[in-house]
């Protein structure tokens, strides 16, 4: 069938941005860093040399040292979004993620890191994190999301349901009252796609629902079932 692009009006074009189709790692010399990426409509499971596992999402990079499991102090640097699960060593190695200006400390934990759009959101699903940014910090309890605005430099924390911030290390988007400008966002950060409003009352109405994103036509099919309920 015909994709939501075509079967609704709210979408006047789309301008499919083109990056290389491939997910990749390289070698950075100068800075003796490993470094996975993800292309768009891709997501990827890396397991760290500490034996920590990472969650990459779409449009996203990581980069660590080799020797990670080594050091004093496990750090790692990210853009995009990614999950975090941290193992806990037997030396109590402290697990240190930088994202745009944020620093992020844990032991042995679950959690979510955004880093796009002059935000970092932290989202804490089990264990202890605190998050640091512009002379400020905070400790995160699970259920606990912290957002620091790199415009205004403030952070700011508010409880939210933790799997509306996870779900999509399986390829499924949960929403709940989100606005048709937020999905509208997340499809240009995850595919690559420019969504442009013809009806300027679309970006504000709120749309509930799961979405599969296994392919931008499955994700466009669901939308357009949702936005006809």
């Amino acid at each position: 069938g015909q994709s939501f692009f075509r079967r609704t009006r709210w979408i006047a074009a789309a301008v499919v941005l083109v990056l290389a189709a491939f997910s990749f790692w390289w070698y950075n010399q100068q800075n003796q860093l490993l470094e996975y990426a993800t292309d768009f409509g891709q997501v990827r499971q890396i397991l760290l040399p500490d034996g920590s596992a990472v969650s990459l999402n779409a449009n996203s990079s990581i980069s660590f040292s080799p020797d990670l499991n080594t050091q004093n102090v496990r750090e790692v640097w990210l853009k995009g979004e990614a999950f975090f699960s941290v193992k806990h060593t037997a030396r109590h190695t402290k697990f240190r993620v930088h994202s745009k200006g944020v620093e992020i400390d844990v032991l042995g934990t679950e959690f979510n890191v955004s880093d796009r759009h002059q935000s970092t959101k932290v989202v804490l699903q089990s264990g202890k994190v605190q998050i640091s940014a512009a002379n400020r910090s905070a400790t995160l309890q699970p259920g606990d999301m912290i957002e620091f605005s790199s415009g205004t430099q403030q952070l700011t924390r508010r409880r939210v349901k933790t799997e509306l911030y996870s779900t999509w290390k399986e390829k499924v988007w949960l929403l709940e009252g989100e606005t048709m400008h937020e999905v509208a966002q997340r499809i240009e950060d995850n595919f690559g796609v420019k969504v442009v409003f013809e009806n300027q009352d679309l970006p504000n109405e709120k749309i509930s629902g799961t979405i599969s994103t296994g392919s931008l036509e499955e994700v466009s099919e669901i939308l357009s079932d949702l936005l006809k309920a």
